[in-house]
């Protein structure tokens, strides 16, 4: 049985979905946590570094996104 037919192939993307924010929120709280541990005099600039670098990144991806290729090899 594959994986990808059948009920399963249609929950299998909302599951994944699932999965990755779950992981997600698990991570965030433990940067968060992190950070307000090893930076517990100044832990507004902290948060402030960490937004500020996050927002590059989004901004880096986003700028090169156009010079990007998704194929999808079947």
């Amino acid at each position: 049985m594959n994986l990808t037919s059948g009920l399963l192939g249609y929950i299998y993307p909302f599951l994944m979905g699932a999965i990755w924010g779950v992981g997600d929120g698990v991570f965030n709280t433990q940067l968060g946590a992190l950070l307000g541990i090893l930076f517990k005099h100044d832990k507004e600039s902290a948060f402030a570094q960490l937004k500020v670098w996050q927002s590059a990144a989004i901004a880096v991806v986003f700028f090169s996104s156009p010079h990007m290729a998704l194929q999808l090899y079947t």
